[in-house]
């Protein structure tokens, strides 16, 4: 898959051909995942597996665009926003360097995600 742009368009809740299953399940995940430690162990564990950290970039664009709020411009917003950059960065790193990008996107989608849920 070579953009973003066709996870966004098919950003909904029900499966999508144009999403590889792989993607899917990880962005299930992802987004029901308790805590930050759960969901990059989860990641860590696809990417030992064979993951690619494209795709692992991919669930966690795809679980940003399900699950958080884009207003006010913020926090939010950025979470989702910088996948795009993040990938870019990634291919053009070497070694362990792309997987290290996907799980830092992970983890901020986590914080932004668990900071969402916060009352007040």
């Amino acid at each position: 898959m070579g953009s973003m742009a066709a996870v966004a368009s098919c950003a909904k809740d029900e499966p999508n051909d144009a999403v590889p299953d792989e993607v899917e399940v990880l962005a299930a995940e992802l987004e029901a995942a308790a805590t930050r430690k759960t969901a990059l162990d989860g990641a860590a564990q696809r990417l030992r597996k064979g993951l690619s950290p494209d795709k692992v970039l991919l669930a966690t664009f795809l679980a940003g665009v399900r699950t958080l709020r884009p207003e006010p411009l913020g926090q939010s917003y950025h979470a989702v926003l910088w996948i795009e950059s993040l990938r870019a960065t990634a291919a053009k790193l070497e070694g362990d360097d792309p997987a290290i990008v996907s799980l830092v996107a992970v983890a901020y989608f986590k914080e932004v995600q668990a900071a969402e849920t916060e009352p007040g």
